[in-house]
């Protein structure tokens, strides 16, 4: 009984660390991706200033 629990546990944090390394990743890889797109990025960052000056005022 112990070890049949034991392989279970093990099974659903191999599936936890999946589906976090997946959505993890895909964050990384599409921030990336994004940041790589000079048009984006500066809409971005024009984005984000606005709203620090938004906030700022």
């Amino acid at each position: 009984f112990r070890t049949g629990r034991k392989k279970t546990v093990r099974k659903l944090a191999v599936i936890y660390t999946t589906i976090w390394f997946l959505i993890f990743g895909s964050l990384v890889i599409s921030s990336f991706l994004l940041i790589r797109n000079d048009m984006f990025r500066d809409r971005v960052i024009f984005i984000y200033g606005y709203k620090v000056k938004m906030i700022g005022e």
